[in-house]
């Protein structure tokens, strides 16, 4: 038989061929994720963010009990309360880093043709070189905020050791736990200048997967510091470590960005600073007013009704803060891409954007509060025992404040995003209406006095005001197309 009539033999895979090919396999899908991650940054963002949540939930959800299991009784309350107080140090933000995403997404997309008149957008370079700009500006804020975040870490612990009852417990443990948490809070602020780039450049779902990683190593290694024998002093460096690691993280992919590493260094414009401040300015007051609708009922409800009332109605706020935070989701990620479109003149995509996400936002938010009330009382029941929670009238107070609340941010979104702030008195008033509708409706309807007035406090004022001001931006928007 010749060599020509020889039947060809299948040839074999090598173990080598087929490594090369689980790899190549591997790229593929890895090259595809990536592709449409690129051509969905709002979806990406949206599941992004849930997963970010999911974090926050499953490392609390791990390490509460193990807190309290592991700690004395009055360590435990030290730390939670501590983890309490320094949520303050996020109003010294002051609405800098909002401010600071919308104008890099406005900087690198602006043409000619794009922006709306009465913008509270500033000028900078175009492109990449504006993108520049913008990040040196906020090096510099975020530096001046650490400087007030820990003159206000400083004033706080002063008051803490010397007012109430936690100054009887006062000693080195303390004192080390809080300086190591405080710092951990001034690095997360540092923070916030990488991740504003990030996000102006519509990648959430970079920024928002990483804060989920560091939430579950945070929560993990709290939980490891706790078997290992670990004090609260412990716990509080395994949390500024995780900061720390947080920055290097949020830098070292601010700096991949190609086009911010070529844009070159320039002399910034004179009192572009300053604008900021200016601009920045109304925004942290909104912020401080909206604490004082929200967060200030449980510490006035156990002012006015005693301390009985205040888990069921603590539990009840956490679940429908955490609901509605998740239709939020779907709202957050689509702003900086509508401030792109305006940006270059996109009048269209932005209109179908801001309605698509109008629509979803609103639905999202009547089958979230849908869910709240119908279904979370027999959830609790289960999980934490019968007549634990707030009663049926309570619940539907809450139900309907929240969706209301819910449907009118997401306008109120758009028009923040369009480069506006019209809301700083509206939102004023509505924290000084809340809290007399607390102190008067209070004493006389019970528990069910706190929803009834934010409720009545945001139909005066916000509910209304923000999807006036958002019709009034998308017939805006359809007459300058």
């Amino acid at each position: 038989m010749s060599v020509k009539d020889r039947p060809m033999r299948e040839p074999q895979p090598q173990p080598d061929s087929v490594e090369t090919g689980v790899k190549f396999g591997r790229l593929r899908i890895y090259s595809q994720v990536r592709n449409w991650i690129s051509c969905h940054p709002g979806k990406s963002g949206t599941l992004a963010g849930w997963y970010q949540q999911g974090c926050g939930v499953l490392a609390t959800l791990c390490a509460y009990p193990l807190v309290i299991k592991h700690l004395t009784e009055v360590d435990a309350g030290i730390w939670f309360s501590f983890q309490g107080f320094l949520g303050l140090i996020n109003l010294t933000d002051f609405g800098l880093s909002f401010v600071l995403t919308r104008q890099i997404a406005y900087s690198l997309h602006l043409s000619e043709t794009g922006g709306l008149a009465n913008a509270d957008f500033i000028g900078t370079r175009e492109g990449w070189e504006g993108v520049r700009d913008v990040y040196e500006v906020s090096r510099k804020v975020f530096h001046s905020v650490s400087v007030i975040g820990a003159v206000v870490l400083a004033c706080l612990y002063v008051g803490i050791t010397h007012v109430g009852k936690l100054a009887v417990h006062a000693d080195r443990n303390m004192l080390a736990t809080w300086c190591l948490l405080g710092a951990g809070a001034i690095i997360s602020l540092q923070t916030k200048a990488s991740q504003a780039v990030l996000d102006g450049l519509a990648k959430l779902y970079v920024t928002r997967f990483i804060l989920g990683n560091v939430q579950i190593l945070t929560g993990f290694g709290v939980i490891v510091a706790l078997l290992l024998g670990g004090n609260m002093v412990t716990m509080s460096a395994v949390v500024c470590g995780t900061a720390a690691f947080q920055w290097l993280c949020f830098r070292h992919l601010m700096w991949r960005q190609e086009g911010l590493r070529r844009a070159g260094r320039a002399a910034l414009p004179k009192g572009l600073l300053g604008r900021f401040f200016r601009v920045a300015f109304p925004m942290g007051i909104l912020n401080l007013s909206s604490f004082l609708v929200s967060y200030v009922q449980v510490p006035l409800l156990g002012m006015f009704l005693g301390t009985r009332l205040v888990p069921p109605f603590y539990l009840a706020q956490k679940i429908g803060q955490t609901l509605n935070i998740a239709v939020t989701q779907f709202v957050y990620p689509q702003m900086p891409l509508f401030t792109r479109d305006l940006a270059n003149g996109a009048r269209n995509h932005a209109i179908r954007r801001m309605k698509r996400t109008l629509v979803l936002g609103t639905a999202g938010a009547g089958a979230a509060n849908l869910f709240f009330l119908a279904a979370t009382p027999f959830i609790v029941t289960l999980w934490v025992g019968a007549h634990r929670y707030v009663d049926g009238t309570t619940l539907a107070l809450m139900s309907v404040d929240y969706f209301v609340m819910g449907a009118s941010v997401v306008w109120a979104q758009f028009v923040f995003a369009a480069g506006r702030n019209p809301f700083v008195l509206s939102t004023v008033l509505n924290a000084v209406f809340n809290l007399v509708l607390i102190a008067l409706l209070c004493p006389r309807l019970g528990l069910a006095g706190l929803p009834m007035a934010t409720l009545c406090s945001g139909l005066l004022t916000n509910y209304w005001f923000s999807i006036f001001k958002g019709v009034k931006l998308l017939r805006e928007l359809r007459l300058a197309k």
